[in-house]
Protein backbone atom coordinates (compact mmCIF):
# COMPACT_ATOMS: atom_id res chain seq x y z
CA UNK A 1 0.00 0.00 0.00
CA UNK A 2 1.31 3.36 -1.08
CA UNK A 3 1.03 6.85 1.28
CA UNK A 4 1.83 9.67 0.14
CA UNK A 5 0.31 13.52 0.78
CA UNK A 6 -1.36 15.39 -2.03
CA UNK A 7 -3.31 18.64 -2.09
CA UNK A 8 -6.13 19.19 -4.79
CA UNK A 9 -8.74 21.80 -5.45
CA UNK A 10 -11.96 21.13 -6.98
CA UNK A 11 -13.10 24.06 -8.66
CA UNK A 12 -16.53 23.78 -10.64
CA UNK A 13 -18.68 26.03 -12.29
CA UNK A 14 -22.02 25.52 -12.12
CA UNK A 15 -24.79 27.14 -14.40
CA UNK A 16 -25.36 30.44 -13.99
CA UNK A 17 -21.75 31.47 -13.54
CA UNK A 18 -21.11 30.22 -9.62
CA UNK A 19 -17.89 28.86 -9.23
CA UNK A 20 -17.22 26.58 -6.21
CA UNK A 21 -14.24 25.67 -5.03
CA UNK A 22 -12.64 23.42 -2.33
CA UNK A 23 -9.52 22.16 -0.94
CA UNK A 24 -8.53 18.47 0.53
CA UNK A 25 -5.47 16.54 1.92
CA UNK A 26 -5.05 12.60 0.86
CA UNK A 27 -2.46 10.75 2.58
CA UNK A 28 -1.18 7.95 1.30
CA UNK A 29 1.34 5.23 3.31
CA UNK A 30 3.27 2.51 1.51
CA UNK A 31 3.30 -0.64 3.80
CA UNK A 32 4.66 -4.04 2.67
CA UNK A 33 3.07 -6.72 4.98
CA UNK A 34 1.38 -4.33 7.16
CA UNK A 35 4.66 -3.01 7.85
CA UNK A 36 5.91 1.24 7.25
CA UNK A 37 8.46 0.94 4.10
CA UNK A 38 10.27 4.15 3.46
CA UNK A 39 9.68 5.52 0.01
CA UNK A 40 12.79 4.97 -2.54
CA UNK A 41 13.68 1.95 0.19
CA UNK A 42 14.24 -1.89 -1.25
CA UNK A 43 10.69 -3.13 -0.92
CA UNK A 44 12.10 -7.13 -1.28
CA UNK A 45 14.46 -6.16 1.99
CA UNK A 46 13.39 -7.52 4.86
CA UNK A 47 12.22 -4.84 7.94
CA UNK A 48 14.94 -4.70 10.39
CA UNK A 49 13.10 -6.11 14.09
CA UNK A 50 13.51 -3.51 17.01
CA UNK A 51 16.15 -4.21 19.38
CA UNK A 52 15.07 -5.54 22.68
CA UNK A 53 15.68 -3.74 25.54
CA UNK A 54 19.06 -4.78 27.74
CA UNK A 55 17.77 -6.57 30.65
CA UNK A 56 18.49 -4.23 33.57
CA UNK A 57 20.71 -5.50 36.56
CA UNK A 58 18.96 -6.92 40.02
CA UNK A 59 18.68 -4.20 42.01
CA UNK A 60 20.74 -5.79 45.10
CA UNK A 61 18.87 -5.39 48.88
CA UNK A 62 21.68 -4.74 50.49
CA UNK A 63 23.59 -1.61 50.62
CA UNK A 64 27.40 -1.36 50.10
CA UNK A 65 29.65 -0.57 52.84
CA UNK A 66 30.32 2.92 53.01
CA UNK A 67 33.98 3.65 53.12
CA UNK A 68 34.88 6.89 55.56
CA UNK A 69 37.90 9.05 54.58
CA UNK A 70 40.13 6.80 56.97
CA UNK A 71 38.50 3.28 56.81
CA UNK A 72 35.67 1.60 56.54
CA UNK A 73 33.23 3.28 59.06
CA UNK A 74 32.31 6.90 58.80
CA UNK A 75 32.68 9.06 62.20
CA UNK A 76 29.35 9.54 62.38
CA UNK A 77 28.38 5.87 62.14
CA UNK A 78 31.29 4.81 64.41
CA UNK A 79 29.65 7.53 66.95
CA UNK A 80 25.69 6.80 66.01
CA UNK A 81 26.73 2.79 66.87
CA UNK A 82 29.51 2.75 68.66
CA UNK A 83 28.50 4.86 71.42
CA UNK A 84 25.13 7.00 71.14
CA UNK A 85 22.20 5.77 70.11
CA UNK A 86 20.35 3.58 72.40
CA UNK A 87 21.32 0.34 73.26
CA UNK A 88 24.18 1.08 71.61
CA UNK A 89 27.86 -1.21 71.79
CA UNK A 90 28.88 0.48 74.51
CA UNK A 91 26.11 0.42 76.75
CA UNK A 92 25.96 -3.46 75.78
CA UNK A 93 29.58 -3.70 76.61
CA UNK A 94 29.57 -1.99 80.33
CA UNK A 95 26.17 -3.61 80.80
CA UNK A 96 27.80 -7.26 80.29
CA UNK A 97 24.86 -7.94 77.75
CA UNK A 98 27.44 -7.73 74.04
CA UNK A 99 27.58 -10.75 72.73
CA UNK A 100 31.29 -11.66 71.04
CA UNK A 101 30.15 -10.77 68.13
CA UNK A 102 29.25 -7.36 69.28
CA UNK A 103 32.36 -6.81 71.40
CA UNK A 104 34.18 -7.10 68.28
CA UNK A 105 32.39 -4.80 66.62
CA UNK A 106 32.69 -2.43 69.21
CA UNK A 107 36.84 -2.78 69.37
CA UNK A 108 36.58 -2.59 64.99
CA UNK A 109 34.66 0.65 65.30
CA UNK A 110 37.37 1.72 68.45
CA UNK A 111 39.99 0.62 66.33
CA UNK A 112 38.78 2.57 63.14
CA UNK A 113 38.30 5.62 64.97
CA UNK A 114 42.40 5.91 65.43
CA UNK A 115 42.81 5.70 61.79
CA UNK A 116 41.19 9.76 61.12
CA UNK A 117 43.57 12.88 61.26
CA UNK A 118 42.02 15.25 63.88
CA UNK A 119 40.87 18.73 62.52
CA UNK A 120 40.93 20.32 65.80
CA UNK A 121 43.37 20.24 68.51
CA UNK A 122 46.82 18.37 68.30
CA UNK A 123 47.12 14.56 66.70
CA UNK A 124 49.08 13.24 69.22
CA UNK A 125 46.42 13.62 72.13
CA UNK A 126 43.87 12.39 70.29
CA UNK A 127 45.85 9.46 69.52
CA UNK A 128 46.94 8.74 72.63
CA UNK A 129 43.19 9.05 74.22
CA UNK A 130 42.19 6.50 70.87
CA UNK A 131 45.38 4.39 72.27
CA UNK A 132 43.76 4.05 76.30
CA UNK A 133 39.82 3.45 74.33
CA UNK A 134 41.36 0.78 72.30
CA UNK A 135 43.57 -1.09 75.25
CA UNK A 136 40.08 -0.83 77.02
CA UNK A 137 37.96 -1.86 74.86
CA UNK A 138 40.01 -5.35 74.21
CA UNK A 139 40.51 -5.97 78.25
CA UNK A 140 37.99 -6.88 80.52
CA UNK A 141 38.43 -4.07 83.12
CA UNK A 142 34.81 -2.66 82.27
CA UNK A 143 35.55 0.47 85.09
CA UNK A 144 38.69 1.18 82.88
CA UNK A 145 36.55 1.10 80.06
CA UNK A 146 33.98 3.51 81.12
CA UNK A 147 36.42 5.42 81.80
CA UNK A 148 38.03 6.02 78.91
CA UNK A 149 34.71 6.78 76.86
CA UNK A 150 33.97 10.01 78.21
CA UNK A 151 32.70 11.52 75.63
CA UNK A 152 33.46 15.25 76.66
CA UNK A 153 36.85 14.74 77.79
CA UNK A 154 37.63 13.90 73.80
CA UNK A 155 34.87 16.27 72.00
CA UNK A 156 36.18 19.41 73.69
CA UNK A 157 39.44 19.21 71.92
CA UNK A 158 38.98 17.97 68.88
CA UNK A 159 35.50 18.20 68.15
CA UNK A 160 34.60 20.91 65.87
CA UNK A 161 30.85 22.51 66.46
CA UNK A 162 28.66 22.67 64.57
CA UNK A 163 29.56 19.50 62.81
CA UNK A 164 30.25 20.20 58.79
CA UNK A 165 26.89 19.13 56.63
CA UNK A 166 27.40 17.43 53.39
Amino acid sequence: MKNNSSYFTLVAIIAGGLIVGGCGERKVTEEVDGQPVKPGGDTNAPVKPKPKPKPQPKESTEAPPKQGPAGKYTIKEIMQEGFKKEGSLKSLVLDGKATDEQKAKFVDYVENLAKYKVRKGEQEEFEKRVGTLIAAAKGTDLAALDGAVNCKSCHTPHKIYPPKKK
